[in-house]
């Protein structure tokens, strides 16, 4: 919504001057990029790459992790413990779980 607000501005700013050479539209870019949506942009420019080349964070990762918040948001007389040690099993084995961790990690810093 804001690069569309920014967009908008600067066609009325070019519309009132009766100027749209690629110096006045380029106030659009300037705008857009000293904003907060030009700092994310270029904060998480690498996530989409991260997150093709490793398929499993959606193939895998957020059926679990659903998986597990049903499961702990679900009254069924077991306790939360319980819940979390059957989570923690169901990753698998300690080689799972040592590539869940790496690849939580790897996600970690190309968002951070």
């Amino acid at each position: 919504m804001t690069s569309g607000r920014f967009a908008a501005e600067t066609v009325l700013l070019a519309k009132e001057a009766e100027d749209f050479s690629e110096n006045m539209l380029d106030s659009y870019r300037s705008k857009l990029m000293n904003s907060f949506v030009g700092q994310d942009m270029k904060k998480y420019k690498d996530a989409t790459h991260h997150f093709d080349k490793f398929p499993q964070y959606f193939d895998q990762y957020i059926p679990m992790v659903n998986k597990a918040a049903s499961q702990m948001f679900t009254v069924d007389g077991s306790s939360k413990w319980e819940k979390q040690k059957k989570i923690w099993k169901g990753i698998g084995g300690a080689r799972e779980k040592i590539r869940f961790a790496k690849d939580m990690y790897r996600a970690w810093r190309v968002m951070k």
